[in-house]
């Protein structure tokens, strides 16, 4: 049994969602208070030069060297496969790899 915000005692399902709910929602609320201090230390902007960094293409060389340098046994990616599946077989399925991560990079 929970209680509500009334005081009553709730058991039935519903009333005990809502009571949960209602809790949850007070306790995860943001908070009225500004980060104006915090974000004032924030720089807004970043130089030219980094700019032109991020958002260059990403290049087969850059791709391969990221993978590689992953632990061979990193959990599986949604594919199913682990990075030493696709470090052992780089030859065989490198330009594939290379093709889909540039396609999804480049449609964001």
């Amino acid at each position: 049994k929970l209680v509500n915000e009334e005081g009553e005692e709730v058991s039935s399902q519903k009333s005990l969602c809502d009571v949960a709910q209602k809790y949850f929602d007070e306790l995860f609320k943001p908070s009225n208070g500004t980060h104006e201090s915090v974000l004032r230390l924030i720089c807004n902007k970043i130089s030219p030069d980094d700019n032109e960094r991020l958002t260059a293409p990403i290049t087969r060389e850059e791709l391969k060297d990221a993978l590689f340098h992953m632990h061979p046994d990193k959990a599986p990616g949604p594919d199913g496969f682990n990075p030493a599946f696709f470090q052992h077989f780089w030859s065989m399925c490198g330009d594939d790899v290379f093709t889909a991560a540039k396609l999804w990079l480049d449609r964001g």
